[in-house]
């Protein structure tokens, strides 16, 4: 699971677990981020899987949108609409 998590946020494991300090090219991970990852780290496997695997699904959604941000807004005008309520009579 580490090794997942470190690819996620472009990190070595060595980084994301303080053995070796992190190249500084601007790019630092914040220290609020490195807390979280600690604490996955002691959930269940199945849980850190299940976490990681929102995480994924967030990224590419956020990387989807920023290369098409046209069609991701039909997308979500297509949602809200499905989702209005209707009023019957």
């Amino acid at each position: 699971m580490v090794i997942r998590f470190a690819r996620v946020i472009e990190v070595t494991t060595d980084e994301l677990l303080g053995v070796r300090a992190s190249k500084d090219n601007g790019n630092r991970l914040s220290l609020k981020l490195l807390r979280r990852a600690k604490k996955i780290e002691t959930l269940p496997p199945s849980q850190q899987k299940t976490l990681l695997k929102t995480i994924d699904t967030f990224l590419k959604d956020a990387e989807r949108q920023k290369s098409d941000p046209v069609r991701t807004k039909t997308k979500e005008a297509k949602q809200k609409s499905l989702a209005a309520p209707c009023n019957f009579v």
